[in-house]
């Protein structure tokens, strides 16, 4: 059963959350369009898929995640994406 918070309260945790990491992207310093990105993969994907379970997962688990602006966040994920394709092709022996 996944945990159950109320939208303005998981807004209200969500800006806590954003202001305690300093109230910008981690990697450029922009304050738009902020979101967390998690540093190792897990069974939440796509953006606003599990925002309950995601953000008291970010409160719980603050050093699983990264505060990036939403192009950083794309980056990031693409580059997280090509490493682990390459490591595969690797135990291929491609």
């Amino acid at each position: 059963m996944s945990a159950k918070v109320d939208p303005h309260l998981r807004r209200k945790h969500r800006t806590a959350e954003i202001q305690a990491r300093g109230g910008q992207c981690e990697r450029c310093a922009s304050k738009k369009r902020l979101e967390f990105a998690h540093k190792e993969p897990t069974e939440l994907h796509g953006r606003g898929r599990g925002s309950n379970r995601r953000i008291l997962d970010v409160m719980k688990h603050r050093d699983r995640y990264l505060l990036l602006c939403r192009p950083c966040h794309a980056l990031y994920d693409t580059v997280r994406r090509a490493r682990e394709e390459r490591v595969e092709d690797m135990d291929k022996g491609s």
